[in-house]
């Protein structure tokens, strides 16, 4: 039997039909392909959860020494200007109103006092009542400095600024008696 090459071009196209409609529906069988059995889930798993949180604790918890240090140093800072500002403050009154005028320190408080009147000029403190105020003749509760009508402290003193949580000496603020201020910071060391 032979086959006209007419019916051989028709089987070879039909069959040509067959395999790519038969790769098309394969194709589409994966691409369409969903299984009802498994349901997906979005979100993070416990354990990845677990890890980012244990990460951010060890970042934290170096970090919480650090900050707190730089509180302490910053208050410090302000505390020392502050009594700065008061003993120039103390020295210009005294020249300017030709009385003399005490200072009081009290753990961490400080007052100005006028002589004459016995009146309270400034009362000053340092807000926070982990700092101390100490000087070198810190033997009674209260430090009672004065300066006289010429602007002269009647003796040269340091005063300490102290921290609880601190080793160190913060500041040293001194005194000379006719009025300089000399003024030295260190960093805290926790304890």
């Amino acid at each position: 039997m032979s086959i006209s090459p007419k019916n051989n071009q028709n089987a070879l196209l039909a069959t040509a039909i067959d395999c790519k409609l038969e790769h098309k529906r394969r194709h589409d069988q994966f691409k369409y392909k969903t299984d009802f059995s498994v349901t997906t889930y979005f979100g993070f798993t416990l354990i990845e959860l677990m890890a980012t949180l244990s990460i951010i604790l060890i970042i934290s918890q170096s970090a919480i020494p650090t900050f707190r240090k730089m509180v302490i140093d910053k208050t410090q800072q302000r505390i020392s200007q502050s009594i700065e500002s008061d003993l120039r403050y103390a020295r210009n009154y005294a020249l300017s109103y030709g009385t003399k005028v005490f200072l009081e320190f009290k753990q961490s408080k400080w007052t100005l006092i006028e002589n004459k009147n016995n009146t309270k000029l400034r009362i000053s403190r340092a807000n926070n009542h982990q700092f101390s105020i100490e000087t070198t003749d810190n033997l009674e509760k209260s430090i009672i400095k004065n300066v006289n009508t010429q602007g002269i402290w009647n003796t040269p003193y340091t005063l300490y600024i102290k921290h609880r949580q601190c080793r160190n000496v913060l500041s040293e603020i001194a005194i000379t008696s006719i009025g300089n201020i000399r003024k030295k910071t260190t960093p805290c060391i926790l304890r």
